[in-house]
């Protein structure tokens, strides 16, 4: 009774030992030593690597002792820009330029200030680096920073197709032009930001 077939587990002895594969081997043994090095890399450091120490000893050769000197009592700290009105006026909307209104709106909070932006291209500021992808498209709202609306909503006033001709900085005035109509108007200001960018290099 204690021979059944279904009690009997097997011949006695040692399991069958299968044979591994060549390529199965040397699998293993990679996976084994990108886990070690994985954790070898992801292990928080024990001691400063070979760069830090340098970098810090640079670091320190770098640093001037300040000296007392008679020339520090001489030199005059300028004092802080004061503004005294509500009108500012911003020369350029560019990318720079509406980067500018839009941080200086979300300071001082929706017409809290005066602020009139100038830009001698017809459009709204638009994204210059994307420029080229225009011609995937032919969609310029897709490229556009920003729509009227905007200016509506945050009461800042925008005049596109208007060059800044003059600065008069003792009269707080800028003298702007329509470039299509040719018309011409004085602009008196409390504080001027000028946005205008920059010409780019052209290779000869």
């Amino acid at each position: 009774e204690y021979a059944k077939p279904e009690w009997c587990l097997g011949p006695l002895g040692p399991e069958p030992t299968v044979p591994v594969n060549e390529e199965l081997r040397k699998a293993q043994e990679e996976i084994k030593s990108l886990k070690a090095e994985l954790a070898q890399l992801t292990a928080a450091p024990s001691r400063p690597s070979q760069g830090l120490k340098e970098a810090l000893v640079a670091t320190k050769a770098a640093q001037v002792v300040p000296q007392a000197s008679s020339l520090s009592a001489e030199v005059e700290v300028s004092p802080r820009v004061e503004l005294k009105g509500k009108r500012i006026a911003v020369v350029g909307h560019g990318p720079v330029g509406h980067d500018f209104i839009v941080k200086l709106v979300g300071m001082v909070g929706d017409g809290a200030l005066d602020i009139t932006v100038v830009g001698e291209e017809p459009r709204i500021s638009y994204d210059r680096v994307h420029l080229t992808e225009y011609f995937e498209h032919r969609d310029a709202s897709k490229l556009g920073m920003c729509d009227q609306k905007w200016f509506t909503d945050h009461k800042v006033t925008l005049k596109t197709s208007v060059r800044a001709e003059k600065i008069d900085r003792d009269a707080c005035s800028l003298t702007l032009r329509d470039v299509k109509s040719g018309a011409t108007e004085e602009m008196p200001y409390d504080a001027c930001v000028l946005c205008t960018g920059s010409y780019p290099f052209v290779p000869p």
